[in-house]
């Protein structure tokens, strides 16, 4: 199936500018239903169900959180069929 965003593999939040927030590339405003991130353990660490906070800047509850994989799924309406739509995959984190 055909989405109509990309997702980044691997990000850097290390304040230089460069690759800082995990967000989806081209994902229309409206489209988003809800954002979610979850460490190794199931722990949800990052929700966002609003297009103008869906940037995770690699905290939880303001602490820094590792280097490691984390998953994130995705809730969004397609923009052919206006269907809603998940989609599931990983990022790493590096520090």
């Amino acid at each position: 199936m055909k989405k109509n965003f990309e997702m980044p593999n691997t990000f850097t939040p290390n304040n230089d500018g460069i690759n800082d927030l995990f967000q989806p590339i081209g994902l229309v405003k409206k489209d988003l239903i809800q954002f979610r991130v979850f460490n190794r353990w199931g722990q949800e660490v990052f929700n966002a169900t609003d297009m103008n906070s869906i940037s995770w800047d690699g905290r939880f509850m303001g602490v820094a959180q590792a280097k490691e994989v984390y998953l994130f799924v995705i809730e969004y309406k397609r923009s052919f069929d206006n269907q809603s739509t998940i989609i599931k995959g990983k990022v790493t984190l590096i520090r």
